[in-house]
């Protein structure tokens, strides 16, 4: 009996601290690399870049700095479980500034394992000048630029299974709706300074191909128009997050427009052809043919 009575107010202690509000410390760790194209190539994994962790509201939480194999680590207090987190870098290359992002969401308060922050290599992604377009050597990406506005362009049409490492943020858009890629799209120029363009005076207008395996999704948004029309997201890479920017239009390998009456065997018949997005673009940043999700039923 006197055991009982000298246990209970230490229970009762203990309890009283773990409820009195200390900051629970959570530990956050991920891996930051520059990936080329050639898939036979070896990722670079930079040392001291800088790698911010913000809440959903853009607060800035905590900074970490990459070790010598790209990885960072960091403990912060005051998260929890449920909160969503944004986790960014960037770097310059061939004078380009770079940036990759995630949001990640918060389950166990112990462990935080962010997804790789993975930077696209521009080196191997330059496109050739061709009067007033800019190419790529596969002929999956085509830039068209009659004002001139650009000295050089590098770009590259990414897969979102094979290369999903490059996909920033999350499968969803500022609000909130849940999103699937058909295809996205990195693209970045310089004028003839040299000096990097992120908006643009003039549109181009930008072409790059619809991978087969992920056209069941492609849907037309714009019925009864005859054009096979489809949602375009750019990346906000202030927000972390996709935002809607108009529609891009499915054409043929020559750039033919597909009829909206074609989407049954588009999204059905793997052999139907190759085929592009074309859009206007007014910024460069990530691009994205995006479909919204319906809500899962319960």
């Amino acid at each position: 009996m006197i055991h009982s009575l000298v246990v209970l107010p230490i229970i009762a202690i203990a309890l009283s601290i773990c409820s009195s509000g200390i900051p629970t410390r959570a530990q956050i760790t991920g891996m930051v690399m520059i990936r080329p194209a050639n898939p036979r190539s070896y990722d670079t994994r930079p040392e001291g870049l800088t790698v911010e962790v913000l809440s959903e509201s853009g607060e800035l939480l905590g900074q970490a700095t990459t070790g010598k194999v790209g990885q960072y680590l960091l403990n912060l207090t005051g998260i929890k479980t449920g909160d969503e987190l944004r986790v960014r870098t960037k770097t310059v290359i061939d004078g380009l500034e770079l940036t990759a992002s995630k949001r990640v969401r918060v389950t166990d308060l112990s462990f935080i394992g962010v997804p790789d922050l993975v930077l696209v290599d521009p080196s191997d992604g330059e496109l050739s000048r061709n009067g007033s377009s800019w190419i790529d050597p596969d002929g999956s990406v085509e830039v068209v630029d009659p004002s001139g506005q650009l000295g050089k362009v590098w770009a590259r049409a990414l897969d979102p299974e094979r290369d999903r490492a490059f996909f920033p943020g999350s499968y969803r858009d500022a609000d909130g709706n849940k999103i699937i890629s058909n295809g996205f799209l990195f693209v970045a120029a310089q004028d003839a300074n040299g000096q990097q363009v992120t908006s643009l005076d003039q549109p181009v207008t930008v072409y790059f191909s619809i991978p087969p395996i992920h056209r069941h999704y492609l849907r037309d948004v714009s019925p009864g128009n005859g054009l096979y029309e489809v949602p375009m997201y750019i990346y906000d890479e202030e927000q972390d997050t996709w935002v809607r920017r108009g529609t891009g239009l499915v054409v043929d390998a020559s750039y033919e427009p597909v009829p909206e009456s074609e989407e049954g065997l588009v999204t059905t018949d793997p052999d139907y052809g190759d085929l592009f997005v074309k859009f206007e673009a007014n910024r460069f940043s990530m691009w994205n043919i995006g479909h919204r999700l319906p809500p899962c039923r319960r």
